[in-house]
């Protein structure tokens, strides 16, 4: 072992008393400056720690917090612009820059007005023969799908599917559920009337699904 400096002076008694005192100096000063340092240790070694860290994590992908109930916020995070220019390129291949790719062999037809549409819809209700798919965010079981009214009273929506379901057809509805104050839809209507076309003990019941 190398020594650097006088020793001669510092008998080991004095040096001992001296490194005590200086080590309690030391610790009460590191315990003023980090009162919660077991503390923090005992963090970084529980579960609790690396929630945090994915927390922190995650804050970084999605960005500031803020910006996720924030109507006006522009995309200046660096992750933002990066999916932005990514979206760019794939538009710039399709026709009209539209974010999809035109699909060829779709069998379409147009319609003009609603009663054609209507009416193409009643025969495919009243054709289908194992499942109906239905989703409305306004779905009024009293409408009409044929016109006039009087003389078309089994072209009503829920008389058809009634007579679907009582055929074997599995029917799955989705409504949206509106909020009252804001919206008439009456959701609630419609999901109370659909369920009663088939009560339980008659041809069709179960085969209704909201």
């Amino acid at each position: 072992m190398g020594l650097i400096g006088k020793t001669s002076h510092v008998d080991s008694k004095d040096e001992q008393i001296r490194d005590s005192d200086h080590a309690e100096k030391k610790g009460a000063a590191d315990h003023i400056k980090h009162p919660f340092s077991d503390l923090r240790q005992k963090l970084k070694e529980s579960s609790l720690y690396d929630i945090k860290v994915k927390a922190i994590h995650a804050k970084h992908k999605i960005g500031k917090w803020q910006n996720l109930v924030n109507p006006n916020h522009r995309h200046d995070e660096e992750h933002e612009k990066a999916t932005d220019e990514k979206r760019t390129r794939i538009a710039e291949g399709h026709r009209f820059e539209s974010f999809a790719p035109e699909r060829d062999g779709n069998k379409i037809k147009w319609y003009i007005d609603g009663r054609d549409y209507f009416h193409a819809v009643s025969v495919a209700l009243e054709r289908a023969k194992e499942t109906i798919y239905i989703e409305d965010w306004w779905l009024s079981p009293e409408l009409f799908l044929r016109r006039p009214p009087f003389t078309t009273q089994d072209w009503r929506l829920d008389h058809i599917l009634k007579r679907a379901a009582e055929r074997g057809v599995q029917i799955y509805i989705i409504v949206y559920k509106e909020v009252n104050q804001a919206l008439t839809c009456n959701s609630a209507h419609t999901k109370r009337a659909l369920r009663a076309l088939c009560p339980e003990g008659t041809p069709g019941h179960g085969n209704i699904h909201l």
